[in-house]
């Protein structure tokens, strides 16, 4: 490339408040280490409180300033919203078109640094996680698709990265239109524009093979957060001794449970504040159970704290701890920490139960056993923990709730728990190498030429 430090540009946001998806950023920026001295860029609505959280390495692109979004973030709205994402969609695609014309001399009146960082990338990275690959990032709706046409114009080669679709009857919705075959015909537009697409996940391969022509450019890799580093044992023990967590010889169990979990159980109820009271009741009654065989601990970690969402872990936790009997036996931790101290916080339990996917590869990668809590309509449970850290057999499905089944495989792991913690170094290990295949693939890419042929 004849250029000593590699640019990549992250064109998607990563929520700072959701500690799973900066344990994944975590893990991409260890991929690219392959690719010897890198710069990195990020796009952030929220700089001021994501500068605080995001590596230090990173720099952060202000969309909100550089797109003139704020006045449509502001009001929140789902229709500000989306005249946000067509804004933003308008100026790009006059963007791509002034290029056409003059070449790097639009950057002459187009003076926001976004449109600079575009030239100088040498790739842009988009679609990471759970990023829908039509729909794209929160508050840049059709992302994927007119980047593509970006970087087409650029000649620089775009990348989905570490991705996974959760659904496979994706539709495009705006306002009350609601296409399918749109959102098929933008997908594969989109899909045989991109230079290399790597999915975590056997369900997300097969769906995206069934929509793109250029099968070569598509791989099964692994879920890059199991490269995270965990703080050191000394920081692990401070922050034990400030949450007031004593082993003492009890069996100490971690919790994550969400909102969205709970909304998949009990679907009878046609109230989702039906649905939620009815599972929040019933996991209490199990874990009332555990702590009353074992005398066990019950920790709930803020594993993501997006309050503005309503997707706050300590919200359900607090509500699971109401509901509970053995109150003095279970807490919610309410302070925030980072991922690599909640990962070393993870591995001083016995065991881990809990739906946050990232959680629970920290728990894994650390030796934990877990029982994962999970939903049939999300497939990355199955394929991230079931396949690739082989532990299907601790999977629980809460589709049809049954409490005593629930308890039964906790007792089941528990008393498991001394040989799965024995088999899990090595499939970690294993998983570890999947993840880092990422970032070869990405050094392959960029090594070659022509792009977006």
């Amino acid at each position: 490339m004849g250029k000593s430090v590699t640019k990549i540009l992250i064109a998607t946001y990563v929520p700072t408040l959701n500690k799973g998806e900066l344990e994944l950023l975590a893990g991409i920026l260890k991929t690219f280490n392959v690719l010897g001295e890198t710069e990195v860029d990020i796009f952030s609505f929220y700089p001021e409180l994501d500068v605080k959280r995001y590596p230090s390495s990173i720099r952060l692109i202000n969309i909100r300033k550089d797109l003139h979004l704020d006045r449509f973030l502001r009001n929140g709205s789902y229709s500000s919203l989306l005249l946000g994402s067509l804004f933003a969609g308008i100026q790009h695609l006059f963007f791509v078109f002034s290029y056409a014309f003059f070449g790097e001399n639009v950057l002459d009146f187009m003076k926001s640094s976004i449109w600079r960082e575009y030239c100088s990338s040498d790739a842009l990275v988009v679609c990471v996680d759970e990023d829908d690959c039509v729909i794209g990032t929160t508050f840049m709706e059709f992302s994927p698709v007119y980047l593509s046409l970006l970087a087409k114009r650029l000649r620089k080669p775009i990348v989905v990265y570490a991705n996974s679709t959760t659904r496979t009857g994706n539709v495009v919705v705006v306002w009350r239109l609601q296409s399918r075959w749109l959102w098929r015909i933008m997908a594969k537009h989109f899909l045989d524009n991109v230079d290399l697409i790597t999915v975590r996940n056997e369900d997300t391969l097969d769906y995206y093979r069934s929509l793109t022509r250029k099968e070569a450019r598509l791989h099964l890799t692994c879920d890059p957060g199991v490269l995270l580093d965990p703080v050191d044992p000394k920081t692990v023990q401070r922050i034990m001794a400030k949450e007031k967590i004593d082993k003492n010889g009890r069996l100490l169990i971690g919790a994550t449970v969400t909102r969205r979990l709970l909304m998949h159980a009990f679907t009878e109820y046609s109230s989702e504040h039906e649905r939620y009271e009815r599972s929040v009741c019933e996991i209490a009654k199990v874990l009332d159970r555990l702590t009353t065989k074992y005398e066990s601990h019950i920790i709930f970690l803020p594993h993501c704290i997006e309050y503005y969402r309503n997707n706050d872990d300590r919200v359900v936790g607090h509500d699971i701890v109401e509901k509970m009997k053995n109150k003095s036996s279970a807490k919610v931790i309410t302070n925030e920490y980072s991922p690599q101290e909640l990962k070393g916080l993870i591995g001083q339990f016995d065991v881990f139960v809990g739906d946050r996917i990232h959680a629970l590869v920290s728990a894994l990668s650390m030796n934990v056993p877990c029982c994962t809590l999970a939903y049939r309509s999300d497939r990355r449970p199955y394929s991230i923990i079931g396949k690739d850290f082989k532990q299907e057999k601790w999977i629980f499905e809460v589709d049809t709730f049954d409490a005593d089944a629930l308890y039964e495989l906790l007792i089941d792991l528990i008393s498991s728990r001394e040989e799965i913690s024995r088999n899990l170094p090595s499939i970690t290990q294993l998983t570890e190498e999947k993840a880092l295949l990422n970032g070869r693939l990405l050094r392959t890419l960029l090594h070659s030429a022509p792009v977006n042929a």
